[in-house]
């Protein structure tokens, strides 16, 4: 067994507005994150289909689930439209790939990217040369999560948790594990037995994690911003204090494709 330290800084944003500018200018200090609502999951556009590879298709199809499907379109069609538009690669030239842990990248490119949905909303989170990860957990009202906080929260966090109750203490769980799971995404773990390790409550939390990869690479310290919006909780992880974060509306640039 290998153990892993690191610096979480966990913070909340408030006062979330959406971007509504085009902006596709992306330099060491800016963090573009990019958030889109879906109306009608029985909307599938050929124009969205189309921007698919085979295998991206194939693997859509493999979902039961009419909503997982229409989530997975829009966010790989989105993914696509955004690489294109920062790169200038064309959508047939663009390569993608998934690392040893399963994590994506584009080939042959210094832009870090990352995606995630949940309920009606996909979320994007982009970087050029530093790694990132995002999260978006719906907040249920139906989710009993008693049980799986005792198996997968930190001590602070669940003391957080018994502080609070009714919604406030549902939307804590839901921003934790947001935060968890950006973390996760942007280390390429994945959700291994060491998450009560793991402290994401409010604050600078130094970590100490067991870690059986022995090509997982964590980096010294990591920025965990969150928020909550429209009944969802958001969280961007990055290895660096932004100076510029810009949260932008992907409705508007998805919509002039269909």
């Amino acid at each position: 067994m290998i153990t892993h330290s690191t610096m979480l800084h966990c913070y909340e944003l408030d006062d979330i507005h959406l971007q509504n500018n085009l902006d596709f200018t992306l330099n060491k200090n800016n963090t573009a994150a990019w958030l889109f609502c879906i109306d009608d999951f029985d909307l599938m556009p050929a124009e969205l289909l189309h921007l698919l590879s085979t295998e991206e298709k194939n693997k859509m199809l493999r979902y039961r689930q009419q909503e997982d499907r229409c989530r997975f379109l829009f966010a790989h069609a989105a993914k696509r439209i955004l690489c294109n538009a920062y790169t200038g690669i064309g959508n047939t030239e663009l390569e993608f790939a998934e690392s040893q842990n399963k994590k994506p990248y584009l080939v042959d490119s210094e832009l870090k990217f990352n995606l995630s949905h949940s309920g009606k909303w996909i979320a994007l989170i982009f970087q050029n040369g530093n790694d990132c990860g995002i999260d978006t957990e719906k907040i249920r009202p139906d989710f009993d999560f008693d049980f799986f906080v005792s198996k997968n929260y930190h001590l602070r966090e669940r003391q957080s948790l018994s502080n609070n109750d009714g919604s406030q203490s549902r939307k804590l769980f839901f921003k934790y594990w947001a935060r968890k799971e950006a973390w996760l995404k942007i280390t390429g773990m994945g959700v291994f037995g060491g998450l009560p390790f793991i402290d994401t409550s409010d604050g600078n939390n130094f970590i100490t994690i067991p870690v059986n990869e022995v090509n997982v690479s964590i980096a010294s310290q990591y920025y965990l911003h969150s928020f909550e919006y429209e009944n969802n909780y958001f969280c961007l992880c990055t290895t660096f204090a932004e100076s510029n974060i810009n949260i932008m509306n992907l409705n508007l640039l998805l919509k002039e494709y269909y």
